[in-house]
C-alpha cells in the first residue's frame, strides 16, 4: 500500500530544499569570490543589459583586474584615504558616522547625509544596480 503525501507537506518540503539550495550556492560564492576576482557586477550585468536593448551589441562590461602587489602601496593607500579616511579603525560599519548621518537627517530632511563604508560601497556596486532603490 502506497502512502500519500498531503500536498502542503510536499510544497514545505520542496521549499526547504530550495532555500537549502540557495544557502549553499551563496554560501559557496561568497567563500570563492573572498579568494578570487568578481567576474561581474550588478552594475555591470545592468549596463550590459541596457547596451543590448539599446541596440548596441558592440558594447562589452568588463574589468580587468591587477593583483594588490601589481599596485603601488601608495595608490591603495590613496583610494582608501580618499573614500574612506576610518577604514583602518572599523570593520566594515562606521558605527559614529551612521549614528551622526541619522541625527542629522532627522533634523534636515531636505538635506541628506550618508555614511557608507568602503565595505557597504563594494556591497552595494557588487549588488544593486545604478537605478532607483527601494526606499527604507
Amino acid at each position: 500500500m502506497r502512502l500519500r503525501v498531503a500536498p502542503l507537506a510536499l510544497l514545505k518540503r520542496l521549499a526547504l530544499r530550495l532555500l537549502l539550495i540557495a544557502a549553499v550556492f551563496w554560501g559557496g560564492g561568497i567563500a570563492l569570490f573572498s579568494v578570487l576576482p568578481v567576474p561581474f557586477s550588478a552594475v555591470m550585468l545592468e549596463r550590459q543589459v541596457s547596451a543590448w536593448l539599446s541596440g548596441d551589441f558592440h558594447y562589452l562590461a568588463h574589468s580587468d583586474w591587477v593583483a594588490m602587489d601589481k599596485i603601488s602601496p601608495w595608490m591603495g593607500a590613496g583610494v582608501i584615504a580618499a573614500e574612506d579616511q576610518k577604514f583602518p579603525e572599523h570593520w566594515g560599519f562606521d558605527v559614529s558616522a551612521i549614528e551622526k548621518a541619522l541625527a542629522h537627517n532627522e533634523r534636515h530632511e531636505t538635506r541628506i547625509r550618508g555614511a557608507s563604508t568602503l565595505s557597504q560601497q563594494t556591497a552595494k556596486n557588487l549588488f544593486l544596480w545604478d537605478g532607483p532603490q527601494l526606499a527604507a
